[in-house]
Order: structure tokens, then sequence, then C-alpha cells
């Protein structure tokens, strides 16, 4: 991320914040035709985002644009959730994710297998309880929080 899309991030995240939402994403690309703004938007809790709830914060958005006026020439906002599937990087947030279904990607193999797909059951200071089915069975794995090189809150397929 380049320094003029954090200085928008700063601008634009306390307006989020008091809508109890976070920019997850923002990007602002020149194009020869048009120039464009992009930010996905997720709420704090990592609850589903409505197509109103976008409409509302989009229009907060673009007043605190215009009342800024941080971009000088002409662009088009384009305001978005992250979506069903997205990496959560920050790991503080896991509690707020319990029973949801993630895909764990480890740095190193537990039981021979370095991806889980599965739910969340517990979070603890150092690890992760992770609830997935082999079969007809439901198993339990354990996850060092260190050990986990991505995770990924997904949809069950």
């Amino acid at each position: 991320m380049n320094e003029f899309d954090k200085a928008l991030i700063e601008i634009l995240n306390p307006a989020m914040e008091q809508e109890n939402c976070h920019i997850d994403f923002l990007s602002y690309k020149k194009g020869k035709k048009e120039n464009i703004l992009t930010i996905y938007l997720e709420k704090d809790d990592y609850s589903s985002l409505t197509l109103d709830d976008v409409v509302h914060l989009s229009e907060i958005l673009s007043l605190k644009l215009d009342e800024t006026d941080p971009i000088k020439e002409n662009y088009s906002l384009d305001v978005s959730t992250s979506g069903a599937i997205k990496e959560v990087k920050d790991f503080s947030k896991l509690p707020l994710l319990l029973g949801k279904y993630f895909e764990i990607r480890l740095k190193n193999p537990i039981d021979g297998e370095n991806i889980y797909l599965g739910y969340l059951n517990e979070v603890n200071d150092d690890t992760i309880s992770l609830s997935y089915r082999i079969k007809t069975r439901e198993k339990v794995v354990i996850i060092d929080k260190s050990n986990i090189n991505k995770a990924t809150l997904t949809v069950k397929l």
C-alpha cells in the first residue's frame, strides 16, 4: 500500500469507526479514461454487511471525501464488502469468529496435514481449536497460532 492510500485510510477510517466498521482494503488507481477509488469495508465484529449498509456507508465516505477533498482529479468511488471469503490477519479478532468456517494453512504440518477446513471452536492466548470432518467422523485439532501461515474465513460448499 502506498503513502497516498494510507493517507486516505487515515482520513476515512474515523468515519467508519463511528459506524462500527473499518476499511479492509483501499486502492486508488489512475486510469487512461477513468480514475477509481476502491474501498472494501468490513464490520468490526465480522458480521455481514447488507446492501443497505453498503449504500449508507458509501454515502458517508462520499461526504467525507467531498469535505476533505484529498483527490483533486475526477474519479469514481467503488465501495463494497470484502466478501464472504476473506483472510483474517488480526488474530485478536478470532474470538468474534467462533463457530465460523475456516481454511487454516499451516507453516508446519500437524498429523501430516498442512491445510485444515473446519469450524473455529475455541480461541486461547496461544492456540485455536478447529473441528473438522473426515468422512463421517468429527475430529478436533489444536493449532498453535504461531504455526498458522494463513487463516481464511470461508464458506462451506
